[in-house]
């Protein structure tokens, strides 16, 4: 949906990421997948490729500088496995929609056997961004963890999609590792749950509900909360840094369970969650 979102509203954003992300890796051709029903977010990239060509920025001469870059649309024949990068060259390459066996990978031998680069449509939107106003400017876009003198947290912005029973559901772009309960409540977002929340499906129809209140084991003493917190400490300070804070506030001792809502939306944070409980 936050793709669909951006392909409509800001379709700029994509071709130009795109066209940059063409340009700094050598490619000879840009393709952007869209699926059969998104009519109107075809119409508008073909547009939008168009007015890119008119001024120069892609096509056969961009800028003058002799360098070839076209730029076009590909219409998906549909199926949901084309999710999958290499299924998603198969279908562009006419034939059946189904991953292939790797090695080969697709940076050697992708469309057409040739090297061939796969991002998504929220990657390349990004990249103008960050291109003009260099990464570390996309960087502390992120959340932090409340409290003076905090410095751990999460870098850049993302898109969220949220639909059910909220009083505003919709796609909405948040700092990365923002709790669930800013995202879910808050009036510059979801507004609050009509109701009483009982789950969240965190993946769409892909991934499993996760309960309001996650239950803690109570083997999970203080001394196993520790090693974790050190354990993820060996790979990132930060990591470590936040997922202490997250204990000290909502797992302290003789807590039973933990409320899902102050949990960071970052995935490596659900992932060194997911390992502690």
């Amino acid at each position: 949906f936050k793709d669909r979102e951006i392909m409509l509203r800001m379709p700029h954003l994509l071709v130009e990421g795109v066209i940059l992300a063409g340009l700094m890796t050598g490619a000879t051709a840009g393709y952007i997948y869209v699926r059969h029903e998104y009519l109107e977010q075809i119409h508008e990239l073909r547009e939008e490729i168009a007015r890119a060509e008119q001024i120069g920025a892609c096509g056969a001469n961009v800028f003058n500088t002799g360098r070839a870059f076209p730029v076009e649309v590909f219409e998906s024949p549909g199926g949901y496995i084309c999710g999958e990068q290499s299924a998603l060259i198969e279908a562009m390459e006419d034939r059946r929609s189904q991953p292939r066996n790797r090695p080969p990978e697709l940076t050697t031998n992708g469309l057409r056997d040739k090297p061939t680069v796969v991002n998504n449509v929220e990657t390349l939107a990004w990249t103008p961004f960050i291109v003009l106003r260099e990464g570390t400017q996309y960087a502390t876009r992120g959340w932090h963890v409340p409290g003076e003198g905090k410095t751990a947290g999460f870098g850049g912005r993302r898109l969220f999609s949220v639909s059910g029973d909220v009083k505003r559901p919709g796609v909405y772009e948040v700092p990365i590792g923002l709790p669930f309960r800013d995202l879910i409540e808050s009036p510059e977002y979801c507004g609050g749950v009509l109701g009483k929340l009982k789950a969240i499906a965190t993946s769409g129809p892909s991934g499993g509900l996760l309960p309001a209140r996650l239950p803690l084991d109570p083997k999970l003493d203080e001394k196993k909360r520790a090693e974790a917190v050190a354990r993820i400490a060996e790979r990132s300070k930060n990591d470590a840094e936040v997922m202490d804070w997250f204990i000290k506030t909502y797992m302290p001792p003789g807590e039973t369970s933990v409320d899902l809502l102050g949990v960071p939306l970052d995935l490596n944070f659900f992932r060194n969650l997911n390992s502690l409980l």
